[in-house]
């Protein structure tokens, strides 16, 4: 009985943090180009959102992962403030002044809202009848979010990594934004570092 007894607990763990962690990111696509002969040492970070609170976080946690694997990475916003980013040729020598060789730039390039209904019925008595009628509720609300992140080479600015990737985050897990972009930080810089891109550990 104690032995079942564990199980059971042990199952509601598990389940409990599958639920817990059910903000998901998954590709849809991911290019590099195989004659690129890596690994990056130097990475400018460029978050391209509306929300400039969000760039900032963005940007700093990319470093911070970055820079936990040996990379010198330098945040935009550091270095333009947090206004709007000036053109490509401003980026190109504020990178050769800082010995950048290599950008890495996320934007989002769509995001989209689903509603999950769930159907009920009720019984209407009254005096005379008793009929039932059917009700729609929203059950819960899931935003997926569509991004692309991208490494450019200083040298010919060249594309040497792309990947379109899709976030799904379940309304019934409550987290922040933060933690957020740090789980899907996580995942690209997991990706970037098996694709070559990076220094393995």
């Amino acid at each position: 009985m104690k032995g079942n007894l564990k199980s059971f607990h042990l199952l509601l763990i598990i389940i409990f943090f599958t639920i817990t962690s059910c903000a998901t990111t998954t590709f849809t696509s991911v290019w590099k180009d195989e004659g690129f002969n890596g690994p990056i040492d130097n990475v400018f970070v460029i978050g391209v959102f509306k929300e400039r609170d969000n760039v900032r976080t963005y940007e700093n946690e990319f470093v911070k992962q970055l820079s936990a694997r040996g990379v010198n990475a330098i945040a935009s916003y550091k270095e333009f403030g947090s206004g709007k980013l000036p053109e490509k040729k401003a980026i190109v020598s504020k990178m050769e002044e800082l010995n950048m060789e290599a950008v890495l730039i996320t934007n989002l390039v769509d995001k989209e809202r689903r509603r999950v209904y769930k159907e009920t019925w009720s019984q209407n008595y009254s005096h005379y009848y008793n009929t039932s009628y059917r009700t729609s509720t929203v059950e819960y609300i899931d935003d997926v979010y569509y991004l692309e992140t991208k490494l450019y080479e200083l040298r010919g600015e060249g594309l040497i990594w792309s990947a379109l990737s899709k976030t799904l985050v379940l309304d019934k897990v409550v987290q922040s934004d933060v933690k957020e972009i740090k789980k899907f930080i996580n995942f690209m810089v997991k990706k970037l570092s098996d694709d070559g891109m990076l220094k393995q550990f």
